[in-house]
Parts: C-alpha cells; structure tokens; sequence
C-alpha cells in the first residue's frame, strides 16, 4: 500500500463479493491495510447490459461509508461494445 500511496495513487478494492471469502471480512482486511476504496457498484450477475446488482452493492456500500472508504463503479468494459463487458 505505501508504494501505491507514494506514487500519488489510491488503492482500491474491487468486487469485493466476487471472492471466496464474506465480503464483509474482506473489506474490513482492506481497511487496516490502509486500502482507500471499495468498488461499490458492481454488476454481480453479469448481466448483457451493465447494472449494479442492488442487494448486494447497498450492503457493500454501506459497510464501506461506515469504515469511511471511498466508493468506485466498476464500469469497465472488456469488449468494443460499451454496453457489455
């Protein structure tokens, strides 16, 4: 993390329920180790068209408020299409 913040950067932690561990454990890690972001706004199902799986990503985002980390969307695409993956 302090090589990440050295360079001016802010680390983030993506998808965090796409691992095999309780997301909630999983955040609360990032957080000691000084992670600055938790990317809220993830689309879970992996659905054709992009959107943010609502149960999942308010409980990610609330947990992430209350250790006072920053938010990020994950709106990348791995395609030519923006409207997919």
């Amino acid at each position: 993390m302090s090589a990440v913040h050295a360079a001016g950067g802010l680390a983030a932690l993506a998808h965090p329920a796409r691992y095999r561990m309780d997301f909630r454990s999983l955040i609360r890690a990032a957080w000691q180790l000084k992670f600055d972001a938790v990317e809220s706004w993830y689309d879970y199902e992996m659905l054709p068209r992009w959107r943010p799986s609502p149960l999942i990503c308010d409980d990610v985002d609330q947990l992430r408020q209350d250790l006072g980390l920053l938010a990020s969307c994950g709106t990348d695409t791995h395609s030519t299409n923006l409207n997919s993956r």
